[in-house]
């Protein structure tokens, strides 16, 4: 047609006529990664880490329970710093809220007669918060109640000592024994009401509160107890453990062989010390959907005394043998 020009037909060079290169660089799964580990100068009952500085340390000497020798750092152990208490007692589970608000809970003093040598009937379950960031504690209104607020079955292994505390703030939290017991305070531990347990709950091995309608609680058998109303009512979810083993039982001791904490209602972890099966290793759980279904991470061997951080982005390692040895683990 007059006026229209032949149409122009280019063609395609080699670089693009070929095919993409793959990437050389691999997909590697997030996994659980060391961050630092040090020995502490004294055997630990329980260790704590926020984020990859910034920890506390519950210190014993040769074994004794009963010493209120609290370290902070902020270095990640190059410095510990003695956090000053208002009075002596055994001191086991810790929780950090953030760098400035801490937790901790443990056995107060005797309450109840004992006969000779024997162990009270009960004890004054004592827990302390920190503003400062460990520098200085203050003690709250002890668990000394009748009845439900008496935390009972005390022995000397411990049965119904204070050793799991989980706190959303400085106002807001749960303090329980593996007995179990559970107890909350909503005005920072100016008073403790009673919270209802799970039927047939046979123990408590860990626990988070994740504000004031939710929490859950975990038991030695693996199964995970949820509520969304203040334990007025519970779910239950079981924690699939590899064939031929089990958690660590510490049904009658202070140590904390798990820890569970979850971000929101639908994401969490679950870390335990598991023996059995020929083997005896931490294992690290993870769920997606409110425990429902669980994923393992990978981790490499391991048997500790473990914590996680308020975000599950760290995970705080006590040797289960070797009690002055602490290793720092990060998701990623």
């Amino acid at each position: 047609m007059a006026g229209c020009r032949p149409a122009i037909t280019q063609t395609p060079t080699p670089a693009e006529t070929a095919a993409p290169k793959p990437s050389r660089t691999p997909t590697i799964a997030p996994r659980w990664n060391k961050v630092r580990e040090f020995t502490a100068p004294k055997g630990m009952k329980f260790a704590a880490f926020h984020d990859a500085d910034f920890g506390v340390l519950l210190l014993t000497e040769n074994k004794v329970w009963n010493t209120s020798d609290i370290r902070v750092t902020a270095d990640g152990g190059k410095t510990l710093t003695v956090g000053t208490t208002e009075d002596d007692y055994c001191r086991f589970g810790v929780d950090i809220v953030d760098r400035d608000i801490l937790w901790n809970c443990g056995r107060g003093t005797p309450s109840g007669e004992g006969i000779g040598h024997t162990t009270p009937t009960g004890w004054k379950h004592a827990v302390s918060v920190s503003t400062d960031g460990g520098l200085t504690w203050v003690n709250t209104s002890p668990l000394d109640g009748e009845g439900p607020l008496h935390f009972a079955g005390a022995s000397n292994r411990g049965a119904g000592w204070a050793c799991h505390i989980s706190f959303v703030d400085a106002q807001t939290g749960w303090v329980a024994s593996s007995h179990p017991q559970l107890a909350a305070t909503s005005d920072g531990g100016e008073h403790w009401v009673p919270l209802s347990l799970p039927e047939n709950l046979p123990n408590i091995a860990a626990m988070n509160c994740l504000d004031r309608e939710n929490g859950c609680l975990l038991d030695f058998q693996g199964f995970l107890y949820q509520t969304a109303d203040a334990g007025a009512s519970w779910t239950s979810q079981e924690l699939v453990l590899s064939e031929g083993q089990s958690m660590i039982s510490m049904v009658n001791a202070p140590l904390r062989v798990a820890a569970v904490r979850f971000t929101d209602p639908d994401h969490g972890l679950v870390a335990a010390s598991l023996s059995g099966g020929g083997k005896s290793q931490m294992a690290v759980y993870r769920t997606t959907d409110g425990g429902r279904s669980w994923t393992v991470d990978s981790i490499p061997k391991l048997l500790a005394l473990p914590y996680l951080s308020r975000d599950g982005k760290f995970l705080t390692a006590v040797d289960f043998i070797k009690g002055d040895r602490l290793s720092l683990w990060t998701f990623a």
